[in-house]
């Protein structure tokens, strides 16, 4: 008796190829929606973006004695190693080795000298001083840089 109604059962019930689609569109809206309601009630979660003028902004000493570090030579960025210098940073493994270094980073140049370079152009004020630190000797700029870093410390 039982398996005569299950056969019932299955052999009443029309299967219409309309209404998978049906069920799956009506699905897709409402998880649409719920996205929609969700973003909207707890927004997107993203940090705002960390920019250098931000940094040096709320970390001032930080950042200049980081900048410091880069134009001594012994900054993390500087010493990094293969394959952007040739620094004997911890970071770098066998294939970074292997590979050689790309795209030569220099942090003096490229994160410090360059861009108060391009500043200059709008500031003439600091002219003088830059190209007094670029026409010293490499051991005079060390030392300069060394004696600042020195002076941040608490």
């Amino acid at each position: 008796m039982a398996a005569r109604l299950d056969d019932e059962m299955i052999h009443d019930y029309q299967y219409v190829p309309e209404d998978f689609m049906k069920h799956l569109v009506s699905t897709l809206g409402i998880i649409v929606i719920l996205v929609f309601v969700l973003a909207a009630v707890f927004g997107v979660p993203e940090k705002p973006p960390l920019t250098i003028r931000g940094y040096a902004t709320t970390h001032p000493v930080a950042f200049e004695r980081m900048a410091t570090c880069d134009l001594n030579g012994q900054g993390e960025i500087a010493n990094y190693g293969p394959p952007y210098n040739e620094g004997t940073g911890y970071v770098e493994s066998q294939l970074q080795k292997i590979s050689g270094i790309w795209h030569p980073i220099n942090a003096e140049q490229d994160f410090i000298l360059k861009p108060l370079t391009m500043t200059a152009s709008i500031n003439l004020q600091i002219v003088p001083a830059l190209r007094t630190f670029e026409t010293a000797s490499r051991a005079q700029q060390v030392t300069w840089a060394n004696n600042y870093e020195k002076a941040l410390r608490p």
